[in-house]
């Protein structure tokens, strides 16, 4: 029986570790949303490519460290922001920065979900 438990609390552990580590889009999908809703040209499809790029293998090198820092990850994230928006136009910055605050709206919503459950069950730990 110790060895089902152990054995189940380890899949699962290693399961959890292998959804964590997925990233959610790879950097040409992010280009090809990107070209969608801001209109793209080829040039700067391809700028932005070679931007998220290395976004993408810095935010790997960071997880690969060890110690990865939120602030680190936060600042890559903006450095590779301040880079596609130099890439646009006036328009397209305009939509871009719209993009921005919908994603920070929406992390700050599943934030405030969190800190409501915790509200209404303070004694629940798991929330």
């Amino acid at each position: 029986m110790k060895n089902v438990i152990v054995l189940s609390s380890l899949v699962f552990f290693i399961v959890s570790l292998v959804a964590i580590a997925q990233p959610r889009f790879t950097p040409q999908e992010r280009v090809k949303m990107l070209k969608e809703k801001l209109s793209l040209t080829e040039e700067q499809s391809a700028k932005v490519e070679k931007i998220l790029t290395k976004s993408d293998e810095d935010l790997k090198k960071l997880r690969a460290s060890g110690t990865p820092d939120r602030e680190e990850f936060r600042k890559i994230r903006e450095s590779s922001n301040k880079e596609i928006n130099q890439v646009l136009n006036k328009e397209q910055k305009i939509e871009f920065k719209k993009m921005q605050e919908e994603r920070k709206n929406r992390s700050g919503n599943m934030m405030n979900g969190k800190e409501k459950r915790q509200q209404q069950n303070p004694n629940n730990k798991n929330n």
